[in-house]
């Protein structure tokens, strides 16, 4: 049994096509693939701000998952008029109701002035050493839920076992 991490990219509606589960033996390697889905103008950052993603880490520790750490907290938006946390964002009634009526119409103009940033420091001080063994490259090893079962089932982090280092396109 092995030790990885998988970072989920998901819509919390089945039918909407987009996502991702990367799975990682190091925080780096989540680092950067959050840091270029924050970067990306298109179907994640806007599903992440209007109709709910999953973006978080699962801590699978020797074949078990742990730990889900929520990655909310540690986005911020910017429409073009200041960055909030996404928390905020939501909790604006103003805000909402502009994307309730213009921007809906057309999301292009609104995309284009939409930037993800992401605060990595308070990310990899949550996220624990990974417990040997560690899965490797070329390596796949299943996972069980553990007490985190309910919340697993919510997601789409059943698609990733078994786990295998890398990235799956959730389409």
């Amino acid at each position: 049994m092995k030790s990885a991490y998988i970072l989920e990219l998901s819509p919390r509606a089945p039918q909407i096509r987009w996502g991702a589960l990367h799975v990682a033996n190091e925080p780096e390697a989540l680092r950067n693939v959050l840091e270029q889905f924050c970067r990306t103008n298109g179907a994640g950052p806007f599903h992440a701000i209007i109709s709910g993603t999953t973006l978080g880490v699962w801590v699978v520790q020797r074949g078990i998952v742990s730990q889900f750490i929520d990655l909310h907290p540690f986005l911020r938006a910017d429409l073009g008029n200041g960055a909030r946390t996404l928390a905020d964002l939501w909790s604006d009634e103003k805000v909402l109701r502009e994307w309730g009526s213009e921007a809906m119409d057309d999301v292009d103009p609104w995309l284009e002035k939409l930037h993800l940033e992401v605060f990595w420091d308070p990310i990899a001080e949550l996220l624990p050493p990974l417990q040997l063994p560690v899965l490797a490259a070329n390596e796949t090893t299943p996972f069980e839920y553990g007490n985190l079962s309910a919340l697993g089932l919510k997601t789409r982090l059943a698609r990733t076992n078994p786990m295998k280092l890398g990235e799956l396109l959730l389409r």
